[in-house]
């Protein structure tokens, strides 16, 4: 029997405890986390009820180009999706 040594692989944890094995994919769960931190204290109300904060971030990612343009950044400049 042959006794094998684990391969040593990299790996990015973001702080709610999810493992990604593309840094990308974990940076943008990682906004969206911190996002969501952000928004406890800085809510948008919709008729009187606090908007929920993944409508906000769905709303902010369809109209990115019309965000941008508020922003005063070129919807050239902003990454791909």
């Amino acid at each position: 029997m042959t006794i094998r040594e684990p391969e040593q692989t990299t790996s990015w944890k973001t702080t709610d405890g999810q493992i990604f094995d593309n840094p990308a994919d974990a940076k943008r769960h990682q906004r969206g986390l911190d996002f969501a931190d952000w928004y406890k204290d800085q809510p948008i109300w919709v008729n009187q009820e606090k908007a929920k904060v993944g409508h906000v971030i769905d709303w902010i990612t369809e109209n990115r180009e019309t965000v941008a343009l508020l922003l005063g950044i070129s919807p050239n400049n902003l990454p791909r999706q």
